[in-house]
């Protein structure tokens, strides 16, 4: 299963938070000389988590695919994206 997020709460808010410790924004990782076979993995991974949330039947518009809220992790080059579960009537 995908670990999106916690909702938490205090008196006066909720709160989403999500744990990317010890991962990278993809944009930070891609600051530096990346080889192929990293990019092609990291695609693959984007890719199949993305058919999994499909399959999960999580509204792929609540996934942030900025690379700047997708975050990789350095040594399996896993994915991790941040979901916002929000309905929005914004165009």
């Amino acid at each position: 299963m995908f670990d999106f997020f916690r909702d938490e709460e205090d008196d006066d808010y909720d709160y989403l938070t999500y744990d990317i410790t010890g991962k990278v924004s993809l944009a930070d990782f891609s600051a530096n000389p990346v080889k192929g076979e990293q990019v092609l993995t990291i695609t693959k991974n984007i890719a199949a988590n993305l058919i999994s949330l499909k399959e999960q039947a999580v509204h792929l518009a609540y996934i942030l695919l900025n690379k700047n809220f997708v975050y990789v992790d350095q040594e399996d080059y896993s994915i991790k994206f941040i979901c916002l579960p929000i309905e929005s009537e914004a165009t």
